[in-house]
């Protein structure tokens, strides 16, 4: 994948990289939340401050308005009775007027409003400066002029001021739709990212995991050949080494065993050939005539010596097909004679039991290894014929589906448990024990073993199929056109 391989860093262990993974994925989330409280907070801060405002506005425009009022009430006695009383009380209205105009001081950052402040400021102050001085003392009408010129100045600064908050809610409102489209947008940017970073770290968490699996399943299938190389953090790697070591164990192992075997089978072999001969020189009287019973003990020694000769021709056999791919002899066959002939074989078996055998042969043709073919078969047919009770019936079939071939072999014995179907073509495993006649049935346990492995160079597989009418279902499928 795009990245894995132009990552260097290699953690120490994958707890670690679970952990980096988490803070990678968490950090924008986080990073988005902490930008929207610090928005929001700008926020409700100039929301708070525009509230105040606004209560400070209202309050000291109407203030505003009423002081003039009374200032003008106060100037009006004032020139109309010339009493410096009223001149007083004029003089202490003035002073609220001006708490009021030093109360709006916050808004003066807007400059209209301030420029409309300032000018009132300044006719207040010419109207407070003339009413003071005694050479130009204004008239009443004079001073009615001047506070109807005030007043409206007063009701602009009121009216400004409600527009200037109005202004500022807008401009809140505003900077909240911003906020919520940046934010949204900021989701929909980091979103993406989150669920790619995930994939990337599930892919470089999963992957080392995955080839720890297949290293385990090939060694689990005995795959001894293929070196293990775990890609990712030190300790899954360190796991990958470990198992490495444990392949090279298990090969060694595996070669011990194959070498036992050939040293075993070959120094049984010699003397099992003096027996057998033995055995035959005293069945043909070279020794001197045999009585009944010296003769049944005969039989039974040859009987077991030939028995111990497959034994260990099975276990020669098994072993070269484990340590390397069978060599294949091909050549044209006609199936159905081959199975006919092996049939044949299996006919005094079959009479002592009194198993019938039901064929249905079509005329196949096919390139393959005759002997190991046979072996094959062979096995399927002696199994069959093994586990069926006495008055059973064995059935054999061939068909062709597309480029395959298929071989049925079918019985009416116990059949073969589910969770032993792919068991029963291990090497030396033997089964639930069947019963038969009252005797247990007994085998070397790698004839299937060798089938297995013979189908396989084929280029085919020898499986177990559900029965639905009880007893064993084997089927050989192999490759019609097969050269070996």
């Amino acid at each position: 994948m795009f990245g894995i391989r132009a990552i260097r860093y290699r953690p120490r262990s994958i707890l670690r990289l679970i952990l980096i993974s988490y803070l990678v994925v968490l950090t924008p989330p986080v990073l988005a939340i902490v930008f929207a409280v610090g928005y929001l907070e700008v926020l409700f801060s100039q929301g708070r401050t525009a509230v105040y405002d606004s209560v400070r506005a209202a309050q000291n425009g109407r203030a505003l308005v009423e002081q003039v009022t009374a200032m003008e009430r106060s100037a009006l006695q004032s020139v109309a009775l010339g009493d410096s009383v009223f001149l007083q009380s004029y003089l202490r209205s003035r002073e609220g007027l001006l708490g009021s105009l030093d109360a709006l001081h916050p808004l003066l950052r807007y400059p209209e409003f301030a420029h409309r402040v300032e000018s009132f400021r300044d006719h207040e102050t010419s109207i407070t400066r003339r009413l003071q001085d005694l050479v130009l003392l204004p008239t009443v009408e004079d001073v009615a002029a001047e506070f109807d010129g005030l007043r409206v100045q007063a009701r602009e600064i009121l009216d400004q001021s409600s527009l200037m908050i109005d202004q500022e809610v807008r401009s809140i409102q505003h900077q909240s739709d911003q906020a919520r489209r940046t934010i949204i947008g900021i989701a929909a940017i980091q979103l993406p990212l989150a669920l790619l970073s995930a994939v990337l770290f599930t892919l470089l968490i999963g992957r080392p995991l995955r080839q720890l699996r297949r290293a385990i399943e090939a060694l689990g299938d005995g795959l001894f050949t293929r070196p293990i190389r775990i890609q990712g953090p030190q300790d899954v790697a360190g796991v990958g080494q470990r198992l490495d070591w444990l392949r090279q164990r298990l090969v060694d192992l595996e070669e011990q065993k194959a070498q036992f075997l050939r040293q075993v089978s070959h120094e049984l072999k010699t003397p099992l050939t003096a027996i057998r001969e033995g055995a035959q020189l005293l069945s043909d009287d070279i020794a001197g005539p045999l009585n009944a019973s010296q003769r049944e003990i005969m039989e039974i020694l040859s009987r077991n010596a030939l028995q111990l000769q497959q034994l260990i021709e099975d276990m020669l056999n098994f072993n070269m097909a484990r340590s390397h791919r069978p060599a294949l002899n091909p050549r044209p066959l006609d199936l159905a004679a081959l199975i006919a002939g092996l049939l044949q074989d299996h006919k005094p078996a079959l009479l002592s039991k009194n198993v019938q055998l039901e064929a249905d042969l079509r005329p196949l043709h096919l390139v393959a290894d005759e002997g190991k073919l046979r072996t094959v078969l062979d096995n399927m047919v002696s199994n069959a014929v093994k586990f069926s009770p006495r008055g059973g019936v064995v059935h054999v079939d061939c068909a062709q589906q597309g480029a395959e071939i298929w071989i049925d072999v079918r019985d009416e014995g116990p059949g073969i448990p589910e969770e032993e179907r792919e068991r029963i073509f291990e090497a030396f495993f033997q089964g639930k024990s069947a019963l038969s006649g009252g005797s247990v049935i007994k085998g070397s346990g790698i004839g299937l073993a060798i089938a297995r492995e013979y189908a396989r160079a084929h280029g085919g597989e020898i499986e177990v199929r559900p029965s639905a009418t009880g007893g064993a279902w084997m089927r050989l499928r192999i490759p019609g056109g097969s050269k070996g």
